[in-house]
């Protein structure tokens, strides 16, 4: 049997696109995660043997789907002036974590205040989110109970993400070299003029991202 693997935009592609194509490569790299586990979620339904497991099975598949959904949303939604980003990623949280089986009995802990952002930082913060908190929740909560934290902060002229885990770590996915995600992350980061610092061990992993906030109204593509 052949496998195949896709493999996403390098980074120098990348830093060649705008804002939205950069959304849509997000977008393209979220949605083929999705097609997997949503096949896979259908194939354990055909197997399942009982009307009660299958009924789960097809809630959480359904739940997944809606969650997913809004993901897309949130990513595709134009940039405006002003978006409250803590509400933004309140809702991208919710929808990155429903109807995956890794985060029942697990925690989410959201500090995500209500802070109004210009609609490129907070479309950037939402890119960034949605890679670090789906990467949590693969890594942190594979075949275990755990805890994920999202904090934003704003601290003057900066909005500050940060996202933290008690999984066993990313030593051997950072061994592997950057995926799609991470470059994703990076070229974020680079084009924002940010920041971001990690640390990952046998206590846990934190991701901390810091972006300058534009003033409302200042809509750019600083590509």
């Amino acid at each position: 049997m052949q496998s195949f693997v896709s493999v996403g935009p390098s980074g120098p592609v990348l830093r060649r696109l705008g804002e939205e194509g950069l959304c849509i490569v997000e977008l393209g790299h979220r949605t083929q995660g999705e097609i997997a586990a949503i096949l896979a979620a259908l194939n354990l339904l055909a197997a399942a043997r009982g009307r009660r497991s299958r009924q789960r099975l097809l809630r959480r598949a359904i739940e997944r789907t809606r969650g997913f959904s809004e993901v897309c949303r949130l990513l595709a939604e134009p940039i405006g002036r002003r978006i409250d980003a803590g509400a933004a990623i309140e809702r991208l949280c919710v929808g990155l974590t429903a109807g995956r089986e890794a985060v029942i009995g697990s925690s989410l802990v959201l500090d995500v205040p209500r802070v109004q952002v210009d609609g490129v930082t907070a479309r950037r913060l939402l890119l960034v989110a949605a890679e670090l908190v789906g990467n949590a929740v693969r890594h942190a909560l594979e075949d275990r109970l755990g805890t994920i934290r999202v904090s934003l902060h704003v601290n003057g002229a900066g909005v500050s993400l940060e996202i933290c885990d008690d999984g066993p770590g990313l030593l051997d996915a950072l061994e592997d070299g950057p995926g799609a995600g991470t470059l994703i992350i990076h070229e974020v980061v680079r084009r924002a003029g940010g920041m971001m610092r990690r640390a990952s061990g046998p206590q846990g992993t934190r991701v901390r991202v810091v972006l300058p906030r534009h003033e409302i109204g200042r809509v750019e593509d600083s590509s």
